[in-house]
């Protein structure tokens, strides 16, 4: 059984050197997801996949959505950056709207700290931020993997 394999990076604040590393590094990802705060640098990234950005707080005047939702396998999958569900100060608003939309999965950044929990049968996965951790001195990113049976997700720090 294949599974999708997605790369997901968060609140790059401009640090494309990084970014380009990580991204030749899982090449032959089938998606690479930025969820927000410079979203524009995954313009000019080659990346054979599919990419998908959602903005942040710091993406005024970037073109793009700040939510959304997709499939894969089943698995209702909602990217959000955060900010607008007050994510800074706890999950509930998350939590709920998780909820209403159905999502079995939820990706979001904006808190710059690395987050993987099951709760009540969703998973809510933040990748920490790139270039600006919290908690810690290293950046870090997010690796999920999908099946129709099962989804696989880890946080990595840059080495």
């Amino acid at each position: 059984m294949s599974k999708t394999r997605i790369l997901i990076v968060s609140d790059t604040h401009g640090n494309n050197k990084i970014l380009k590393k990580l991204v030749k590094k899982y090449e032959h990802f089938e998606y690479l997801i930025h969820l927000g705060d410079h979203i524009w640098d995954v313009d000019n990234i080659d990346f054979k996949g599919k990419v998908l950005s959602i903005k942040g707080n710091a993406d005024r005047g970037a073109i793009g959505e700040l939510d959304r939702v997709f499939t894969i396998d089943g698995y209702n999958i909602w990217l959000t950056h955060g900010h607008l569900y007050g994510v800074k100060f706890g999950l509930n608003k998350l939590f709920y709207s998780a909820l209403e939309k159905k999502a079995d999965v939820v990706i979001f950044g904006h808190t710059h700290m690395a987050l993987n929990i099951d709760y009540e049968n969703i998973l809510f996965f933040n990748p920490g931020s790139l270039t600006y951790p919290r908690g810690t001195n290293v950046g870090s990113y997010g690796i999920i993997e999908v099946d129709k049976n099962n989804i696989n997700a880890n946080i990595l720090e840059i080495d």
